[in-house]
């Protein structure tokens, strides 16, 4: 007889199962007067970055921790991101960790990238040594795996000021009393439009289906999590408050039912391949497209900025779209001294602070600040207002949640595509999910 496998086992299963789940995922006032310029967002700019907190430029002072030491960082090289945007996130961390060292001088922060296809497999071999980093940067949906396998290890309380950071963000890292992981970026997902072809974004599915029928081009997911967005229009929910797998048959099949209509209309196309879905609203071939908040840069380049904009995804029966919140985290190895935990600890608290965040989020005009005491100048940054209303809005699954879809993942986006295409009754589809949904979250 086999005996029980060994957690080491579970471990390499468990890495095996996630690289097919991040292989569908990618990675976050008033209306503006028409009398703004560029030049006076290169003013506003120049004003931020005048800030001693930007790219290193700190009042430097001694430091009342006497910090010591070197930090290993590591970050991911994401399969599919556009160059561009992988740029831009390097930037970002780079920029931070350099004003780090600024403000300790005694201190060295060493950042190394790995694609992603290898980064959970290498992290779990280095801490066999007691190698690795000491801080790694991972997507939301991984945390619960991570730390149910030992691969990373609670955030000291001490220090963190909970009420700095949105509350749903951080609920999201919580498990069991402890928490594993602070934001980084927050991901939203958006209806991207072409301002040429579309003079007002569709407030509402029927709006949407009349700009078809009137020759306006749209694109739409039909992957289960880009997808989640339209159910909320129908009552339904993948989890309940209490955090239990609560799929209604009815509700999803009516949802599924929508979207086989959608894809009948003759302006509208569903589409599973969201980099593909981009290139045809590039080439102008799709006006309206979902979209994911740390790509809009990349859009906004290859479209151009005043032909790009954004809107909340369409409401269904009245009801605002709740589409799924992610994003990145920060967390800590399991593996290290209490001097490189408290050292760790700052850099964490240094790239959440609120200032660091508002100026990722000013240069990327597309990342809300992760911490809720950030601000930016809404008439210079409509694109920032109208993502918080989204964010608003949006679902945020918690870690337990998150660890369930991942390991269901294949079958649940599988299913879910049978359903849509017919070749499987919804209530099936939506019965078979919601079962594994529940084992995994009784396994636990």
């Amino acid at each position: 007889m086999l005996g029980r496998p060994s957690q080491t086992q579970r471990a390499k299963r468990f890495l095996a199962s996630v690289l097919v789940a991040l292989s569908g995922l990618t990675l976050m006032g008033c209306s503006p007067k028409s009398t703004e310029s560029g030049a006076s967002i290169g003013t506003y700019n120049a004003e931020i970055k005048a800030n001693p907190l930007y790219a290193g430029r700190y009042q430097l002072v001694p430091s009342q921790q006497n910090l010591k030491g070197t930090l290993l960082v590591w970050t991911q090289r994401y399969q599919g991101m556009e160059p561009m945007l992988q740029k831009m996130m390097n930037k970002s961390i780079r920029t931070m960790t350099r004003s780090f060292e600024q403000m300790h001088p005694e201190v060295t922060v060493v950042v190394e990238e790995y694609p992603d296809t290898i980064f959970y497999q290498k992290h779990q071999q280095s801490l066999k040594y007691g190698l690795g980093a000491d801080v790694i940067l991972v997507h939301t949906l991984m945390l619960s795996s991570l730390a149910q396998n030992n691969l990373i290890k609670p955030i000291p309380s001490k220090g963190i000021k909970s009420k700095n950071f949105r509350p749903r963000l951080l609920a999201q890292a919580k498990q069991g009393g402890h928490l594993y992981g602070l934001p980084f970026i927050l991901d939203v997902q958006a209806l991207c439009y072409n301002h040429d072809h579309v003079k007002l974004a569709p407030k509402s599915l029927e709006e949407l289906k009349q700009l078809a029928n009137n020759g306006i081009s749209a694109g739409l997911s039909s992957k289960f999590l880009q997808s989640i967005w339209g159910a909320s229009g129908f009552g339904a929910e993948v989890f309940n408050s209490d955090e239990e797998p609560s799929m209604n048959k009815k509700r999803w099949g009516q949802w599924i039912e929508t979207q086989r209509t959608l894809d009948r209309e003759p302006g509208i196309i569903l589409m599973e391949d969201g980099q593909t879905m981009r290139q045809y609203f590039i080439k102008e071939e799709l006006s309206l497209i979902p979209c994911r908040s740390h790509v809009l840069p990349y859009l906004r380049e290859k479209l151009g900025g005043k032909k790009l904009g954004i809107a909340s995804l369409p409401s269904i029966n009245g009801i605002p779209a709740k589409p799924e919140i992610a994003g990145l985290m920060l967390a800590l190895s399991p593996m290290m001294s209490k001097r490189q935990e408290i050292l760790a600890q700052e850099l964490l608290l240094h790239m959440t602070n609120p200032d660091v965040q508002q100026i990722m989020a000013i240069e990327w005009k597309a990342l809300l600040p992760v911490n809720s005491k950030s601000d930016f100048n809404r008439h210079l940054f409509p694109e920032l207002k109208q993502l918080n209303e989204i964010y608003e809005n949006s679902v945020a699954f918690k870690m337990n949640e998150w660890n369930a879809i991942v390991r269901n993942f294949a079958l649940i986006n599988n299913t879910y595509k049978q359903a849509i295409n017919g070749e499987i009754k919804a209530d099936t589809a939506i019965q078979r999910i919601n079962t594994a949904l529940k084992k995994t979250m009784a396994s636990r």
